[in-house]
C-alpha cells in the first residue's frame, strides 16, 4: 500500500503550472471516464429496473440532492476561490486554516442531514404524494457525509492546480458504484433499493481512498480557523443560495410529476435527464478548471482574454447539439424499448443544457469579480418561471411539457448571466481596472 501510494503521488505530482489547454484536457479526460463508468452503472440500472421503479430511485436521488446542497453552505466554490487566491499572495498559514475549518464543518453537516434526513422521510414521500419512497430516502441521505467528503476533496486538489490528481480522484467514486452494480446485475439480484444503497455508500469508500493522494498533514492547524471559516461563508453564502435555488430549480419538474402525473412519467423523465446530462461532462471540465484560473486574475482584460479562449473551445461541441438528439431513438430502442418515449425529451433537456454550458464562462467571471449575488438573482427568478410553466406545461403535457419548461427557464438565466457579464467586463471603462476586488 505505501508503494501504491507513492507512486501515485509522484505520477499526479504537478511539476510546474500547466498551461490552459493541457489543464482543460486533464480534467475533461478524466471528467470523460468519470461519465463513462457512471454512464455504464446508468446502463445496467434501466436494463434491469421497470420505469416505476427507476422513478423512485430518482425521486430519492431529488431529495437527497437538494439536502446535499442546503448543508453544504457553498463551502466548496469559496475554498476554491481563498485558497488558489492564497497560494498566489504565499499566505500558506490562512489557506491551511480555511482547509480545516471547512472539513471539519462538512463532516458535522453531513451527520446532522442523516439524521434529520432519516426522521423527515416519511413527511418528504407524502410531500411528493408518493409514499412509497421513504425507505428510497432514508437510504439515499447516508450519502450526503461521503459527498460532502468528496467535494471537499476535489475543491481542494482544483485550488492547488492539481488537475491531475484531481482527475484521477474523481473516477473513484463512479468506479465503484459500476463495479458493486455490475455484479449484483451479474448475480441476478439487482433492485433500485441496493442501487440506492450503492449510490449512498459509494462516496464513503471514495473519500478513504483519497488518502492514497493526499500529503501527509494537508489539514495541519493554520492560524485564524474561526476567521478563515467566516471568509469563505460570506462570500460563499451567496454561492449557497445559488446552488440550492438551482437544485430546486432544476429538480423541481420531477417533484410536480410525481404530484401531477404518474410515476411512468417521472421515470421517462428521469431517464431523459439522465441522457442529456452526458453534456454535464464539458461544464464539469470547464467548472474544474475555470474557477481556480480564474480566481487568479484581477484585470478586465485578463477575464477578457479568458472568455475567448472559452468560447473558442465551446465552438468544437456544437457537433454534439445535431448528432446525440438524432442517434437517441436507436440506441434507446437497442438498450430498452421500454424507455421510447423518452426519446424527445432527451432531444429538448439536451438543447436546454447547451444554453447552461454557454453561459458557464459568466459563472465563472462572476465569482472571480465577487459579484456571485448576480446569480443567485438569477437562480431566484428561474425557480419562478419553472414553478409557473412547469405547473401549466405538466398539467398540459405530463413529462413533454416538463421537459419544455426546463428549455425556457434555462434559456432565460442564461440570457441574463451572459448579458450582465458583457456589460461588467466588456462595457465599463477602464479597460484595466481592478475588478476582482
Amino acid at each position: 500500500m505505501g508503494r501504491i501510494r507513492s507512486f501515485l503521488r509522484r505520477f499526479t505530482a504537478r511539476r510546474e503550472e500547466g498551461s490552459f489547454g493541457r489543464d482543460l484536457s486533464v480534467a475533461f479526460l478524466g471528467h470523460g471516464m468519470r461519465r463513462a463508468l457512471g454512464l455504464v452503472a446508468f446502463v445496467i440500472m434501466t436494463r434491469v429496473l421497470t420505469v416505476e421503479a427507476y422513478a423512485l430511485f430518482f425521486l430519492a436521488f431529488t431529495a437527497y440532492e437538494i439536502a446535499m446542497y442546503a448543508s453544504d453552505l457553498g463551502l466548496n466554490v469559496g475554498v476554491v476561490r481563498f485558497v488558489s487566491k492564497g497560494i498566489r499572495q504565499g499566505d500558506e498559514s490562512s489557506t491551511a486554516g480555511v482547509l480545516k475549518a471547512v472539513f471539519l464543518f462538512k463532516i458535522a453537516a453531513g451527520l446532522v442531514v442523516l439524521a434529520v434526513g432519516y426522521v423527515a422521510a416519511p413527511w418528504l414521500a407524502d410531500l411528493m404524494d408518493t409514499p412509497e419512497v421513504a425507505p428510497y430516502m432514508r437510504v439515499a441521505f447516508v450519502g450526503v457525509l461521503g459527498n460532502h467528503l468528496v467535494r471537499f476533496y476535489e475543491a481542494y486538489f482544483r485550488s492547488r492546480l492539481e488537475f491531475e490528481r484531481n482527475a484521477l480522484f474523481s473516477m473513484a467514486m463512479p468506479a465503484v458504484i459500476a463495479l458493486a452494480v455490475g455484479w449484483l446485475w451479474w448475480r441476478d439480484s439487482l433492485t433500485a433499493l441496493q442501487c440506492q444503497g450503492i449510490h449512498a455508500v459509494a462516496p464513503l469508500v471514495a473519500s478513504a481512498l483519497a488518502a492514497l493522494l493526499l500529503p501527509h498533514g494537508f489539514l495541519r492547524s493554520g492560524k485564524g480557523t474561526g476567521q478563515a471559516f467566516g471568509s469563505v461563508w460570506r462570500f460563499g453564502r451567496w454561492v449557497w443560495a445559488t446552488n440550492v435555488l438551482g437544485t430546486v430549480r432544476f429538480r423541481l419538474n420531477a417533484i410536480l410529476l410525481a404530484k401531477l402525473a404518474t410515476l411512468t412519467e417521472v421515470g421517462l423523465y428521469a431517464y431523459g435527464d439522465k441522457l442529456a446530462s452526458v453534456l454535464s461532462l464539458v461544464s464539469t471540465t470547464m467548472t474544474t478548471v475555470y474557477v481556480p484560473r480564474a480566481s487568479h486574475l484581477l484585470t478586465r482584460d485578463e477575464f477578457r482574454t479568458l472568455l475567448r479562449r472559452t468560447y473558442r473551445v465551446l465552438a468544437w461541441f456544437i457537433p454534439l447539439a445535431v448528432v446525440l438528439p438524432l442517434a437517441a431513438r436507436p440506441l434507446i430502442r437497442l438498450h430498452k424499448p421500454e424507455y421510447l418515449d423518452a426519446a424527445p425529451l432527451f432531444a429538448i433537456l439536451f438543447v436546454s443544457i447547451l444554453f447552461t454550458i454557454a453561459a458557464l464562462p459568466a459563472r465563472t467571471v462572476l465569482y472571480s469579480i465577487h459579484r456571485p449575488q448576480v446569480e443567485t438573482t438569477v437562480q431566484a427568478i428561474a425557480l419562478g418561471v419553472t414553478l409557473i410553466f412547469g405547473i401549466l406545461l405538466i398539467r398540459a403535457w405530463g413529462a413533454l411539457g416538463a421537459a419544455v419548461a426546463m428549455l425556457i427557464q434555462r434559456s432565460l438565466s442564461a440570457t441574463m448571466l451572459m448579458g450582465y457579464v458583457y456589460r461588467v467586463v466588456y462595457r465599463t471603462p477602464p479597460a484595466d481596472a481592478d475588478v476582482s476586488s
